[in-house]
């Protein structure tokens, strides 16, 4: 306290003492002018020792706070440091190390009114802890409400939007957990979200198979309805179709194959009602006989013509049995539109079998006939009373022909009853001729109107059909002019018909003309076809397109196109028959090939069974044509054995999944151990920052999220920044000791190198060199010696800071060899001990 005070108010001190009265002030000078210039050297002297010790115990005492403030760990150290300590730098560092809140409200009260850095530093501290406990809390909240709806996606039945409400609330989760090391969620909650994402995700996938399932069944309902309604269709249009206009049989046949493998693609794999099963099997039953009957008729269309032309250029009937055995081999289906040959030869067969029967009851059975006879006769007369005309004269007719075929003795009785009964027939038609005549006015009217209307020629056709049968069931018209009126309305009628049905004709023929032509282009590629290096897939599309002009060109006249259709289906037989043998060689390579995924479906390892199913479809899709039906089969099982291998790769994926996110939570709590760890870094020593680093190191390589990497590198950073700081203050804490205690056997070798080349050998002159290098303030004693030395910096051009550390080496190099024990001297000793701690903030 002496020395500081004397530092300041010596002069003054000085100034009063002159200014004593008493004495001779010029005596006192010139007696003291002499022998008191010896005492004014001996009191600063003095004074500038006291001053040194001052200085230096001061810097003891900052050091000694410096290192208890490195060495500190608690709250209430950093508080008694920030409290008491000597600097202001060193108050606000052990403040900004303070972590808790109550410590820093202690603090707070402490500083108020005597340290306002520190006080605003407490305060911001407060509010910077405030506001992240806040922020980490409702991080914390809108996980919980994340992972809430997460795991009521596992529980909830509301399947609208599942996917995205899932994917929105992973992405929130990771958005969430992503932040920073602080606002981490704890293993806990982690492992909960995990658990919850996988069993969602396991819902998902339920869900995505539910929703493939049910839309695989509504299409397969579907295609099942629209080959009901299809089938529906064409039985309809079959029963109602023209005689003229017999179908195609090829057209009919690949109807039924391909609607029995459309059914048989729309029932695989589901249930089908038992009243869907029935209608199907109805209808194609149904076609089938109606197509094999049409085969058969086409195949005997010859011999039923023959039999025909035989009957009429014979004016008979044809025997029964050879229309018995036509009819019965055809067996043509009932409900079905007739071909028109095979409606005449029913109808000439039943005359025969009428005939035959007549013939029959004449020679062998006369009591038959005679009561056929008379039980037609019985018939006619009940038809009578009930005013039935037309049929009344059918019966008529046919008791004429009984009675006619019953010998001369048995004709009597029954001729005058039939003359009886004819006469009530007379009178019946007079009776309803006289009922009937305004209806068949009226249909004389209908037709002569519809002669006059425009319309289209088979629709008028239909209409004059239909009045004409009109009039036939009436019976009939004994007026002569009622029935020529009508006849020649019907003819007028028609008349626009004729030019349509003629052109008609003429379409036919020119349809003719092409399916003849289609099958001399079929005759000569046949003929020209190398069948050993055939394209069999144009093969295919060329059948098919000649089956596709084959039914455009319709319609034909049927009896010309008999010939024609034989040899088109002969044509088609031939070109059919090699591509089926080439598809059936398909389809057995395509079986090897179901045979061979069925077995890498439990192949191991499975990374070869999958690389083995992805040569297997190659190999599929390089494979030819094959047949529609039996391909869908065999890629059935081929894609089912492919399914269940990539199914075990999908269930390896979701395990390595599985996997990755423990993996991942382990490192995060691997990490947030190591952060815990770092938070005291000040407390660690070289060998524990090493083995954090090498942990650290290992997290860094492994196969972390990119957050979780970043965060890692981050915190290795910190260990080996704080490495590097405790290898300078270990270097630092070495020079002190040499700089203070010099011992040349304990310097580094090469400091007798630097030694030598920097030619310093006064312990003044290298102090104040290192006041120079490192901007400390020289004593005024030494100004002269720091100007030279300035002087000679800018010479060897060391003005910058870049060397600074390898001048402050050679500089404490020097002191320890080239100066002597009395050059360092303890105020020399603590300037150089200043420079060096001012150089310690230099980096490596």
């Amino acid at each position: 306290m002496a020395s500081l005070l004397d530092r300041l108010f010596g002069n003054k001190r000085q100034r009063n003492t002159d200014d004593q009265p008493g004495a001779d002030k010029k005596s006192r000078a010139g007696k003291a002018q002499g022998a008191g210039l010896k005492g004014q050297t001996s009191s600063e002297t003095t004074s500038e020792k006291s001053a040194r010790t001052s200085d230096a115990e001061r810097q003891r005492s900052i050091a000694a706070q410096e290192s208890e403030l490195q060495a500190a760990s608690t709250d209430q150290e950093f508080l008694r440091l920030a409290e008491k300590g000597i600097t202001a730098d060193l108050r606000q560092r052990a403040a900004m190390r303070i972590k808790a809140p109550e410590t820093l409200n202690s603090l707070l009260k402490a500083a108020k009114g005597r340290d306002k850095t520190v006080t605003q530093i407490a305060r911001n501290r407060i509010n910077e802890l405030n506001a992240e406990q806040q922020r980490i809390q409702n991080l914390t909240d809108r996980r919980a409400q994340v992972l809430s709806q997460i795991e009521e996606l596992t529980k909830t039945e509301n399947f609208t939007l599942f996917e995205a409400r899932l994917q929105a609330a992973e992405t929130q989760w990771r958005e969430l957990t992503s932040v920073d090391e602080a606002s981490k969620p704890g293993p806990e909650d982690q492992e909960k979200y995990s658990r919850a994402a996988a069993t969602a995700r396991d819902r998902l996938y339920e869900i995505r198979a539910i929703a493939e399932e049910e839309a695989r069944q509504r299409i397969q309902t579907e295609e099942r309805q629209k080959t009901l309604e299809l089938l529906a269709t064409e039985l309809d249009a079959l029963k109602t179709l023209a005689q003229e206009r017999e179908p195609s049989l090829a057209s009919l046949d690949a109807l039924i194959r391909t609607q029995e493998n459309r059914w048989l693609e729309s029932t695989e794999g589901t249930e089908v009602s038992r009243a869907d099963q029935e209608a199907f099997r109805h209808r194609h039953e149904m076609l089938s006989h109606y197509r094999d009957a049409l085969q058969r008729y086409q195949q005997h269309e010859a011999e039923i013509q023959t039999l025909l032309d035989t009957a009429e250029a014979d004016n008979s009937a044809p025997t029964r049995a050879d229309a018995v055995t036509v009819l019965e081999h055809i067996a043509w289906p009932p409900g079905f539109a007739r071909p028109d040959a095979l409606t005449r030869l029913a109808k000439l067969r039943q005359a025969s079998v009428k005939s035959a029967k007549a013939s029959s009851s004449q020679s062998q059975d006369l009591k038959r006939l005679r009561a056929d006879a008379t039980g037609t006769l019985d018939h006619l007369e009940t038809l009578l009373e009930e005013a039935r005309l037309q049929p009344s004269r059918e019966a008529y007719r046919l008791a004429q022909q009984q009675i006619q075929g019953l010998p001369e003795s048995e004709r009597a009785n029954l001729s005058g009853r039939l003359q009886r009964l004819g006469g009530q027939l007379r009178e019946l038609r007079d009776w309803q001729g006289f009922a009937t005549a305004p209806k068949q006015i009226a249909l004389c009217e209908q037709m002569e109107h519809l002669a006059s209307q425009a319309m289209e020629p088979e629709l008028k056709a239909g209409k004059i059909q239909e009045l004409q049968q009109s009039w036939k069931d009436l019976g009939g018209s004994p007026d002569r002019e009622l029935w020529q009126r009508f006849k020649a309305a019907a003819d007028e009628a028609y008349e626009p018909c004729k030019a349509f049905f003629e052109a008609k004709s003429e379409l036919k023929q020119q349809n003719l003309d092409k399916r003849q032509t289609i099958c001399a282009e079929l005759e000569h590629f046949l003929e020209a076809a190398d069948w050993t290096s055939i394209d069999w897939n144009s093969l295919a599309k060329l059948c098919a397109a000649a089956k596709k002009e084959w039914r455009d060109a319709w319609p034909v006249d049927f009896r010309s196109n008999r010939s024609v259709q034989k040899r088109f289906d002969a044509l088609i037989r031939r070109m059919e028959k090699p591509l089926l043998t080439e598809q059936q060689r398909n389809e057995a390579l395509k079986a090897d090939i179901v045979a061979e995924a069925q077995r890498l479906s439990t192949h191991e390892p499975l990374a070869e069974a999958i690389q083995g199913a992805k040569q297997l479809q190659s190999r599929w899709t390089s494979i030819g044509i094959t047949r529609h039906k039996e391909d869908r089969a065999l890629w059935s099982q081929f894609r089912t054995a492919c399914d269940q291998i990539f199914a075990r790769r999908d269930e390896q994926k979701h395990e390595l999944q599985r996997e990755n996110e423990r993996l991942e939570v382990q490192a995060r709590e691997e990490l947030q151990a190591l952060k815990t760890r770092l938070a005291d870094i000040e407390a660690l020593d070289g060998q524990s920052l090493s083995a954090i680093e090498t942990q650290l190191t290992t997290l860094v390589e492994g196969k972390l999220t990119p957050s979780l990497s970043s965060e890692a590198a981050d915190l290795k950073r910190q260990a080996n920044q704080r490495q590097r700081e405790l290898s300078r203050m270990a270097k630092l804490d070495a020079w002190l000791g040499l700089v203070k205690s010099p011992d040349p056997a304990g310097v580094p070798r090469r400091w007798a190198s630097l030694a030598s080349q920097t030619a310093l050998t006064e312990a003044r002159q290298i102090v104040v060199w290192a006041e120079t290098a490192c901007g400390l303030e020289t004593p005024q004693q030494d100004q002269s010696l720091r100007m030279e030395i300035q002087v000679k910096r800018l010479q060897d051009g060391l003005s910058g800071r870049a060397d600074q550390r390898d001048e402050m080496e050679s500089l404490v190099a020097c002191w320890c060899l080239n100066t002597s024990a009395e050059q360092r001297t303890d105020e020399l000793t603590d300037r150089l001990c200043r420079c060096l701690q001012v150089t310690s903030g230099v980096d490596e």
